[in-house]
């Protein structure tokens, strides 16, 4: 499916609207991704003459579509709410919600409401403390729960409540009682949560907290497919829930096709979004393609310097390629835009880390929980760390909360497997491993089924399986280690070919379609090398792989590890012929 330019042109039109609308609640995040994608909308050549030449005249907040449905504010509400709206932005949200007590006009009740839980969330942070320490209290709770909810449950009983305080319902994170919002999500009620915040969205569909919000409530792939059933059914033409399938296919990691099929619209009209870009970067390194993630976040950096926003994946990749160079000058630009975002931290510990002071990795780790302990990876790269200085209780306390808080990542599930192989614990190493594998699968409905590609988790089956006396799994689990290989680069390459092309940036396209050419080649010489290796022919089988070893990484690393199996199958061949 493709946009006209008329409903890209009325979807900017709404986005624009949504920033008024947005911003004057404090919905801060919403309202920076939304001028971030109008930022990044691109029209054609003699429509962008066009707008370049004309002159913008902004809407009023009074004036947009979904204000104007509600009466408009009197002078004594207008100059309360102002009050209290300035009293929020400095972060003093008590003082927010008691200016505003007494007021249930809209706009007045959802800031209200919002400071409320705002200052229960304060307090709660401050109660939790040091992370993994002596002090910390994970079982702190938000003390303005119970109070919000009997106000949210009588407004939504009498349908008072507008498109906002529905999404704030979904917003109340601690667990109260099994009903609305996000309370349903903590108690795995994920449907019934899911049906207010639908209502939310079809109310106001721009509110791209509330589309974040539904984004955590999805929990698998069948969910998934539910959702977008639905929102097909009822928003045919919405580009919000297109961005909305794009990012929740990333973050449960599913087969890449369900991101294409929502992002290949996006790519035409947003090509030039660094939001875009980033999602492009992400599905890369989701897919292990860490060459082709690594140029689209250097595209990134050089076009956006002062944006930090998915520079922590980026830094992963330059830990597992050991760049370290790289590493340092990231670490230093973070510091200086800004050294207290989530972001830095982990790039800071991932510098710590390459460098072998795993202390000050585990330091700035449990810095950027402090500022935000709902971010899973982290949880995860804290249980590495923990794992490294031989603690492997706490590191299996890290992999268990990162699983909590996004069951779908198979990374922490690995990583529990390998703790658990650490500690001779097999039979448990294998029920993680499974589930890895279970995650990684193109459907539920093919577990084990299709060729894997991921060999590190099925070679750790065949040595649990091995220790276990389990004959019979670990020649399957080896049959399966056997089939795997790195992937197909040259088709991340070719994608990236095709997306750099669309951004008008015809060097980095052309360099691309050349790796696009050696990947076949790599691929074609190793698939013949890996033949003669099995008819024995293991001269033939050199020669094959001798000319991959001088190419571009991960062709190279490929042909070095298939070149060691095959010097192993000499000697042992030598071996032989000499007994």
């Amino acid at each position: 499916m493709t946009y006209s330019v008329e409903k890209v042109k009325k979807f900017k039109a709404n986005l624009q609207e949504s920033v008024l609308i947005c911003s004057e609640r404090c919905l801060l995040n919403a309202t920076h991704w939304t001028t971030e994608i109008i930022n990044g909308i691109e029209y054609p050549d003699h429509e962008k003459e066009l707008l370049t030449d004309s002159i913008f005249y902004p809407a009023s907040l009074e004036t947009t579509n979904y204000e104007s449905k509600y009466p408009r504010l009197t002078e004594q509400e207008y100059n309360r709410y102002q009050y209290a709206k300035s009293a929020f932005q400095m972060r003093q949200y008590e003082n927010a919600h008691h200016l505003l007590k007494g007021h249930n006009a809209p706009r007045l009740k959802f800031l209200r409401l919002y400071a409320f839980y705002l200052a229960g969330e304060k307090g709660k942070a401050e109660e939790m403390l040091d992370i993994l320490g002596s002090t910390e209290n994970p079982q702190a709770e938000n003390s303005a729960i119970p109070f919000l909810y009997e106000e949210l449950l009588i407004g939504y009983d009498k349908g008072e409540l507008d498109a906002f305080c529905l999404y704030l319902q979904s917003t109340v994170v601690e667990l109260y009682i099994n009903r609305y919002g996000v309370v349903l999500r903590k108690r795995k009620e994920y449907f019934k949560a899911a049906k207010v915040l639908l209502r939310s969205i079809h109310e106001y569909e721009y509110n791209w907290s509330a589309w974040m919000e539904l984004c955590m409530i999805v929990q698998d792939e069948t969910m998934f497919e539910d959702i977008k059933q639905l929102l097909n059914s009822d928003m045919p033409d919405s580009i919000m829930k297109d961005f909305f399938l794009a990012k929740v296919s990333l973050r449960l990691h599913l087969p890449k096709h369900h991101f294409d099929e929502a992002i290949k619209p996006l790519t035409e009209y947003f090509s030039n979004s660094a939001y875009i870009t980033t999602q492009h970067a992400t599905a890369f390194y989701e897919a292990n393609q860490y060459k082709q993630a690594s140029d689209l976040f250097q595209d990134i950096q050089e076009r956006h310097p002062y944006r930090i926003e998915g520079l922590e994946l980026y830094s992963n990749m330059l830990f597992l390629e050991s760049n370290a160079e790289k590493l340092s000058l990231l670490a230093d630009q973070c510091m200086r835009v800004d050294k207290y975002r989530t972001e830095t931290c982990c790039v800071i510990a991932n510098y710590y880390n390459i460098s072998r002071n795993i202390d000050k990795s585990i330091e700035y780790l449990k810095r950027a929980l402090k500022l935000d302990r709902s971010v899973h990876w982290v949880w995860t790269l804290l249980g590495h760390d923990y794992i490294e200085v031989k603690n492997t209780d706490a590191a299996i306390v890290c992999y268990r909360r990162a699983i909590d808080e996004n069951p779908s990542d198979y990374r922490a599930w690995y990583a529990l497997g390998q703790t658990y192989q650490i500690l001779n614990l097999d039979a448990y190493a294998v029920s993680y491993y499974n589930k890895t594998l279970e995650l990684r699968q193109v459907s539920k409905l093919y577990i084990y089924m299709r060729v894997p590609h991921d060999i590190r988790v099925w070679k750790c089956l065949v040595e649990c399986h091995d220790r276990l006396g389990n004959r019979e799994k670990r020649e399957y689990c080896h049959q399966k280690a056997q089939q795997c290989k790195i992937g197909k680069p040259c088709v991340a390459a070719i994608e990236l070919a095709r997306l750099f092309a669309k951004m008008g940036q015809q060097a980095k396209a052309v360099k691309n379609y050349i790796e696009d050419m050696e990947g076949e080649v790599a691929e074609a010489n190793l698939f013949v090398a890996r033949d003669f290796i099995a008819k024995t022919d293991y001269s033939s089988a050199e020669s094959f792989i001798e000319p991959v070893l001088s190419m571009s990484y991960p062709y190279n690393a490929e042909a070095k590890e298939l070149l060691k199996e095959l010097v192993a199958l000499k000697i042992n061949r030598r071996d032989e012929e000499m007994r």
